[in-house]
C-alpha cells in the first residue's frame, strides 16, 4: 500500500514538474503572441504617408520593411519673338529607408536651346546660337541619431557646359535635424530643418574655358580672369542647407530650400541656390508643380559671358510613387 502511495506521490510530483513549465511556456507564448498581434495592429494603424520627409525614429515602432519612394518632375518653357529659347528640365528623387538608415538620390537635368531669326528674306527661320546641358546629382545617406537629428555623409556631382564646368565634385559629412515643427489635429503641417557640414571640393573646366583664357592672354588682359587654374581646382568648403515643408491643405505641399557653399579658405568664393515650389494633387500619384529657382555664384567669370545670377521659373507635371 505504501508503495502505491509513494508511486502516486512521485507521479504527482513528476506531473507537476512537467505541467508547470509547459503552462509557463504556454503563458509566455500567449504573451509573445499578444505582443506580436499588438505590433501588427499598431503597424497597420501607422500612417506612413510622406515618410521620406520624417525622421524614422518618429515612428513607433520603426517600420521593419524596406520603404521606397520615387518622384519625377518634367518642366518645359519657351520664349519666342526676337529670340527663341527652349528650356527642358527633369528632376527626380529616389528614397530608400531601412530602420534608421535613409538614402536619398536626387538628380536633375536641364537642356537649353537659344536661337535668333535669320536675316531677311529668311527671317521666318531660326539660327541656332547655343545648346547647353546641365547635370546635377546629389547622393545623401542619413543615419538617425535621435528623433530630431541625423548624421549624413554625401556627395554632389555638377556639370554645366554653359558655365564652362566639365565636372565639380563636392564631398561632405555633417549633422542636421528638425529645428521646429508644428502639428494640427495630430498631423504635421509645418517643419523647418537645417544641416551643416564640412567638405572637400574639386572642379575641372571644359577645354573651351582654357582656350578662351589663352585668347584673352594674347589680348593682355588675362589678369581679369581671377583664380585661373589650368589644372583641377581643389579646396575645402563649408556646406549649409535650410529647408521648409508646409502642408496647408490635403493634397497641397509647399517646399522651400536654401543651399549655401563657401570656400573654407576664401569667403569671397561662395555660391547659393534658393528654390521654392508648390505641388497640387490632381489625381492619385499625379501633381501639378509650380517652381521658382534662383542661383548665384560669386566666383562666376563675367569676362567669359557668365552671369553671377541665374533665375528659372516654370510649371510642370510631377509623378509620385
Amino acid at each position: 500500500m505504501w508503495n502505491r502511495v509513494f508511486r502516486v506521490v512521485i507521479w504527482g510530483i513528476i506531473t507537476v514538474c512537467i505541467a508547470l513549465p509547459i503552462n509557463s511556456f504556454s503563458q509566455e507564448a500567449k504573451k509573445e503572441e499578444n505582443k506580436t498581434e499588438q505590433k501588427v495592429e499598431k503597424k497597420k494603424e501607422q500612417d506612413l504617408s510622406n515618410w521620406w520627409t520624417r525622421n524614422p525614429l518618429t515612428f513607433d515602432p520603426i517600420p521593419e520593411d524596406l520603404l521606397w519612394h520615387v518622384e519625377a518632375t518634367y518642366q518645359w518653357d519657351r520664349s519666342t519673338g526676337n529670340w527663341t529659347s527652349d528650356n527642358h528640365a527633369v528632376d527626380s528623387l529616389l528614397s530608400l529607408r531601412y530602420h534608421r538608415f535613409t538614402n536619398n538620390l536626387r538628380g536633375s537635368f536641364e537642356k537649353k536651346s537659344v536661337a535668333k531669326p535669320k536675316a531677311p528674306p529668311f527671317s521666318e527661320q531660326n539660327t541656332s546660337l547655343r545648346d547647353s546641358t546641365k547635370y546635377d546629382i546629389h547622393e545623401d545617406f542619413r543615419y538617425a541619431l535621435t528623433k530630431k537629428s541625423y548624421f549624413a555623409p554625401g556627395v554632389f556631382y555638377f556639370e554645366d557646359d554653359y558655365s564652362y564646368i566639365d565636372e565639380r565634385w563636392t564631398y561632405y559629412a555633417g549633422i542636421g535635424g528638425d529645428v521646429y515643427s508644428f502639428k494640427f489635429s495630430g498631423m504635421e503641417i509645418f517643419k523647418l530643418s537645417m544641416f551643416g557640414a564640412y567638405g572637400y571640393e574639386t572642379k575641372k573646366y571644359i577645354d573651351e574655358y582654357h582656350e578662351t583664357y589663352l585668347l584673352v592672354k594674347e589680348w593682355g588682359i588675362a589678369n581679369t580672369i581671377g583664380n585661373y587654374d589650368p589644372d583641377t581646382e581643389k579646396y575645402d568648403v563649408l556646406y549649409f542647407n535650410e529647408s521648409i515643408k508646409l502642408f496647408p491643405y490635403q493634397g497641397v505641399m509647399v517646399t522651400q530650400d536654401l543651399i549655401y557653399v563657401v570656400d573654407a579658405g576664401d569667403s569671397d568664393i561662395y555660391r547659393w541656390t534658393f528654390s521654392v515650389g508648390v505641388d497640387f494633387k490632381i489625381m492619385e500619384n499625379l501633381f501639378v508643380s509650380l517652381s521658382y529657382k534662383e542661383e548665384y555664384d560669386n566666383n562666376a567669370n563675367q569676362l567669359l559671358g557668365i552671369r553671377k545670377r541665374d533665375q528659372t521659373n516654370g510649371i510642370g507635371i510631377k509623378v509620385v510613387f
